[in-house]
């Protein structure tokens, strides 16, 4: 299977982008994030967190800028790079020959696409209210704190 490979952006599904928007600065209500970028990186740390991983297929209305998110938490290629790395459990999926080579190995930039967008579907089904975002992110960091969940223990 060849999917589409994305070395500039990240797809947000549809579903998905109202929840990401009222995360982020671009919302009428006080975003929880300064800005959609960082909203990325946290709805992902979700996605992984709880199992939830959601490949984008087709078209999507929105995307964010990769540079964005690598300007926005100084982390973005290795965010990236993390979430590969635990997703596919071999450090060749990291290597750009490998993805030249063989074109249907796994895509960093999708693997973290696609847990950037089950974070977000995680967030939407917990009773996510765009008026008051704050209130799912706080029960979910209190999930997400070292002291009271072990991340690596996820089954």
């Amino acid at each position: 299977m060849n999917v589409p490979r994305s070395k500039d952006r990240v797809r947000i599904s549809d579903e998905n982008t109202s929840v990401l928007e009222s995360l982020g600065e671009n919302t009428d209500a006080a975003g929880v994030f300064r800005n959609q970028a960082k909203a990325v990186a946290f709805a992902a740390s979700v996605g992984y967190h709880f199992n939830k991983f959601e490949p984008v297929s087709g078209q999507t209305s929105k995307a964010i800028l990769f540079q964005q998110i690598d300007q926005a938490t100084d982390l973005g290629g290795d965010l990236v790079a993390v979430f590969a790395l635990a997703h596919v459990g071999d450090i060749s999926v990291l290597s750009p020959k490998e993805l030249e080579d063989n074109p249907d190995s796994p895509d960093p930039v999708l693997i973290f696409e696609g847990y950037v967008n089950g974070g977000l579907s995680y967030i939407r089904k917990q009773g996510f209210d765009a008026a008051q975002p704050i209130n799912v992110v706080r029960s979910l960091a209190r999930t997400l704190d070292p002291a009271t969940s072990d991340v690596f223990s996820r089954e």
